[in-house]
């Protein structure tokens, strides 16, 4: 294998990352809203709850499978994540049901590799996932992704909350943009979906249970608004603070 510059990719490893984040599944809607807005209590309660258990999770380790919607029909894929905090690493493995490998995604800090099995090449670029807009339905932070493959909402830092309607907190800028919207059946409970309005992108989670003392969902789906595309991880196994290789 070879090391190159991100630009330009080749075009199967692009339709590999691009079925990963974007293709088509039916995302569940969020569970009706209570009937008040949020106080400030209660949207700090809930947010504290949220960010706790981010800092919990020092490792994780998680497989499952992905689900894929082709103009020819609806596929279904092998997936693997794993990934620690500190040093902060993500791996993401995918491959066909019969285990042959399709592509690795490694994210770190700063540097992010790609392993193109089909291509037998190796890609590497330097900053987040907002250098390949190609691959990704938006610039997601890449420690955001870390999150939302564990099932679990990550929140932005330092951005004013505010409960604009029933059952739901946006956090907002300095400008009063909102950057994220979390949707919760109540104060005292776990996220059901998350969206990124300036981004076109919603992730819901549904089939929410908790391990080790951590809420997350077995079931994420990811949907891009301007494309329409969609995809749905199903969680077979999740380990959170396990030994990661």
């Amino acid at each position: 294998m070879r090391s190159i510059n991100a630009h330009p990719f080749g075009g199967r490893a692009i339709f590999c990352l691009a079925l990963l984040f974007l293709s088509g599944c039916a995302a569940p809607r969020p569970a009706v809203p209570p009937v008040e807005r949020f106080d400030q209590a209660q949207i700090e309660r809930a947010l504290s709850s949220i960010r706790d258990a981010q800092q919990r999770v020092r490792a994780f380790f998680c497989t499952g499978t992905l689900l894929v919607r082709e103009n020819d029909g609806e596929s279904t894929l092998r997936i693997l994540t794993l990934g620690t905090r500190k040093p902060f690493r993500l791996r993401v493995e995918v491959s066909h049901p019969w285990g042959g490998p399709l592509f690795h995604l490694l994210l770190r800090e700063s540097t992010q590799g790609l392993i193109s099995f089909s291509e037998k090449k190796y890609y590497t670029w330097k900053g987040g996932l907002e250098k390949v807009p190609r691959f990704f339905p938006g610039p997601i932070p890449v420690r955001h992704l870390w999150g939302l493959l564990q099932g679990r909402p990550v929140l932005y830092q330092g951005l004013r909350a505010d409960s604009p309607t029933p059952g739901k907190i946006a956090l907002r800028d300095e400008h009063g943009r909102v950057l994220q919207v979390l949707y919760l059946p109540g104060p005292d409970a776990p996220p059901v979906a998350l969206e990124y309005p300036l981004m076109g992108l919603r992730v819901a989670f549904s089939r929410l249970e908790t391990e080790a003392g951590i809420p997350h969902a077995r079931q994420i789906t990811v949907r891009h608004h301007p494309s329409g595309r969609r995809i749905r991880i199903r969680v077979t196994k999740m380990v959170f603070n396990g030994s990661i290789p």
